[in-house]
């Protein structure tokens, strides 16, 4: 009778792979997550007070743009051409596509010409954004 070894068990090693992977994976969105929540309020923007101010929601797509009393625009705390954010908005629509388009967060200071606000606002929407959303801060007292 030729009775053949019983197959050992896996190793314990071929079993944290997929563990490791997976920590990892949670440590990259993790980092990515906290650089973008930062780069969001990169600049003393002075927003618009409003009573009805209300958070609104945003997915991981959305662009969040602030623009100063000057008029000057900013992305991810770094000065940015009018222009040059506009194509990278229009890329971005074209890359998700027509059912998934991205939205913008405009963070314009309250002193920011209220023209040159919905100006960029309806250009945004000519450039393929979802929404276009203006932040406002909360009243006192609300």
């Amino acid at each position: 009778m030729n009775l053949a070894e019983p197959p050992s068990p896996p190793s314990a090693a071929l079993w944290a792979v997929p563990a490791l992977n997976v920590l990892f994976l949670l440590l990259l969105w993790l980092a990515v997550s906290l650089a973008t929540a930062r780069d969001e309020r990169a600049l003393p923007v002075r927003l618009p007070e409003a009573s009805t101010a209300a958070e609104v929601p945003r997915r991981h797509g959305d662009l969040v743009l602030e623009m100063d009393a000057g008029g000057g625009l900013f992305w991810g705390g770094r000065p940015v051409a009018e222009e040059d954010f506009l194509g990278r908005l229009a890329r971005l629509a074209g890359t998700l596509g027509p059912d998934d388009p991205p939205g913008v967060l405009l963070r314009a200071d309250a002193r920011a010409a209220h023209g040159k606000v919905a100006g960029l606002a309806d250009r945004f929407r000519r450039a393929g954004a979802r929404h276009v959303w203006i932040a406002a801060a909360p009243a006192p007292g609300r």
